[in-house]
């Protein structure tokens, strides 16, 4: 009885920690990104918002952005 109930304890304080990361992408903050290559802007974005991006170089190494600038989401400003 005690095991069953440690582990589902266990589990839900699991769910929870899982479900709370989505509240912190909805938070706006002032963002200031110039026009600049794609590559070097995404590594800007990834340390203003803290969170990692993963692209391929040779993808992304010719493509430019038209910058951002503002109040806003990660998602708004990807």
């Amino acid at each position: 009885m005690r095991l069953t109930l440690a582990m589902t304890a266990a589990c839900l304080g699991i769910v929870g920690i899982a479900t709370g990361d989505p509240a912190h992408a909805s938070i706006k903050q002032p963002t200031d990104i110039p026009a600049q290559g794609l590559g070097p802007a995404l590594t800007s974005l990834a340390k203003e918002f803290d969170f990692q991006v993963l692209y391929r170089t040779e993808v992304v190494g010719t493509l430019r952005t038209q910058g951002v600038s503002g109040a806003m989401t990660a998602p708004e400003a990807i």
